[in-house]
């Protein structure tokens, strides 16, 4: 049962991340040898938290060796990690938890051998939601979310800032 709540709510994220936001999971729109500043880098599979932790699920660490490669092969972009979470706690804990979150995949890639001049890590708390749930203090119209519609909002996308490369 455990199992079929997983792979549920991984179909639900996906789906989610797709409707709403297409540049992130259409390949086609990303050119991995001409990034442009403000494109999402598409990622596979998501990086995603636990509610109110900082540390990475196990089963993202194949995500990120695969960042890991990627930025290796493009040592000519700047890249912010900007993670996110839900909004079931005050703004400014939020904020602190997304910027923590950040800081922890930041030193997952200054471990691997990634530049520190190559990642830029941001924590933007609550203030970009991808759905419209309600908050713990009863924070704007959303409607009652389940955890799976909660977990969509705690989340790290990897956005390109600068790209010295020429495109090939």
């Amino acid at each position: 049962m455990k199992k079929l709540f997983f792979i549920l709510f991984f179909v639900l994220l996906y789906l989610s991340t797709f409707s709403q936001n297409k540049a992130r999971t259409d390949t086609s729109i990303f050119d991995v040898n001409c990034a442009k500043p403000g494109q999402k880098i598409p990622q596979n599979c998501p990086i995603s938290y636990d509610f109110d932790c900082r540390g990475l699920q196990i089963d993202c660490r194949p995500c990120l060796d695969s960042l890991v490669k990627l930025f290796k092969e493009h040592k000519g972009w700047k890249v912010e990690i900007a993670s996110h979470t839900d909004c079931r706690s005050s703004l400014s804990y939020n904020d602190t938890l997304s910027q923590k979150r950040a800081d922890t995949l930041a030193s997952y890639f200054f471990k691997k051998g990634i530049p520190k001049k190559q990642i830029i890590a941001k924590g933007y708390g609550e203030r970009k939601l991808r759905n419209n749930c309600k908050c713990e203090d009863g924070k704007g119209p959303g409607m009652d979310c389940t955890e799976a519609e909660h977990q969509i909002n705690r989340r790290t996308e990897f956005v390109i800032l600068e790209n010295t490369e020429k495109c090939k």
